[in-house]
């Protein structure tokens, strides 16, 4: 570790660099050792993710596309391309190495921790399972991070691989900061914190000040308890992604008031006590169908199973289900697209 100054010597964006990855014989010669010793670095992490079983989720992040006025013409996908992932796994390793250099100079430092789910989540977890039949033989105490990356592998081929993923989810703590390393759960890091991004995060530019501390053969004095730093941060970091989901959540509204009235095919997503949810990977937007758009029965929901019966007819709705909706009614205050059932696909 040292203090160093970048010099950049050429504009390598994620697309250029994933073109010149896919057709090699197109990089740049004074490029070539430097692009290309860097993704067999890749290779090497990747292959390394996979041996420690760190979990990973499938997931599609929406991306919106604006007209003159301002206002949301479409909702696309957001392309994760290699070079994405690349980077990605690069910054963890970086990340890894900042965390050993404060722990092996005894330094106090705010680590990006992530604990096991608790028992109770567990258990729900392994009943969820249970009822769709799935095996998962795995007891609380011996958990670890490869049987739930190996439980979501053997099930991606399940049609109820979503409702899967999202009970998998769902289980999880959530990752804090504290100045007690207890390692990364979901990472499969015994140590673990954030340093890669300075200029948006302060527990990193935290890490960053304690690093030159260290080099400087001395200790960074904190301003504060570190335990009341990492409640605090870890709370303004809940309180930017809210709002953060808010904004989105007012833009998939704007987009889904222009298709009021149309039907679309949609997959459940997850069942609660006054409805489902349902997403529409057409136009990525989701919403719920209330438990009183759901036909003239009375309808039990059974938490452990994940469903809705209905009491007369005996019809249930589950997690993973295709459903044929109509978009109804966009509520802007409360920022609800509320969701009618045509038929069951």
């Amino acid at each position: 570790m040292y203090n160093g100054v970048i010099n950049s010597a050429a504009r390598l964006t994620y697309a250029k660099v994933q073109d010149w990855l896919d057709k090699p014989n197109q990089i740049p010669s004074e490029l070539n050792n430097n692009i290309s010793h860097l993704y067999l670095v890749y290779q090497a992490l990747l292959k390394s993710r996979h041996i420690r079983g760190a979990i990973d989720f499938d997931s599609v992040e929406a991306m919106f596309v604006f007209d003159p006025a301002g206002l949301v013409s479409d909702i696309q996908p957001r392309n994760r391309l290699g070079t994405h992932k690349l980077i990605e796994e690069c910054m963890l390793a970086a990340n890894v190495c900042v965390a050993d250099f404060l722990i092996n100079n005894g330094h106090p430092g705010l680590f990006r921790v992530h604990d096991k789910p608790s028992e109770e989540k567990f258990r729900d977890l392994k009943s969820y399972l249970n009822s769709l039949a799935v095996r998962f033989e795995v007891s609380y105490d011996n958990l670890v991070p490869q049987h739930l990356a190996q439980l979501l592998t053997e099930v991606h081929a399940n049609p109820k691989f979503p409702a899967i993923q999202q009970a998998v989810l769902r289980s999880m703590q959530l990752a804090i900061y504290s100045p007690q390393n207890i390692g990364h759960f979901g990472l499969s890091y015994d140590r673990y914190l954030h340093f890669t991004s300075p200029i948006r995060r302060y527990p990193d530019l935290l890490v960053h000040r304690a690093a030159k501390k260290i080099i400087s053969q001395s200790q960074y004095i904190y301003p504060h308890a570190l335990s009341i730093m990492g409640e605090h941060t870890s709370y303004t970091e809940r309180r930017a992604e809210d709002l953060g989901r808010k904004v989105d959540a007012f833009y998939k509204c704007q987009y889904a008031k222009t298709h009021l009235g149309s039907e679309f095919t949609g997959i459940v997503t997850s069942i609660v006590n006054f409805g489902i949810f349902v997403y529409l990977p057409e136009i990525l937007l989701d919403g719920l169908v209330h438990i009183t758009e759901l036909g003239q029965d009375y309808f039990i929901f059974d938490e452990q199973k994940q469903i809705l019966v209905g009491k007369r007819s005996g019809l249930k709705y589950y997690s993973g289900q295709e459903v044929r909706i109509q978009i109804f009614n966009v509520d802007m205050a409360r920022l609800f697209v509320d969701l009618k059932l045509v038929n069951m696909c």
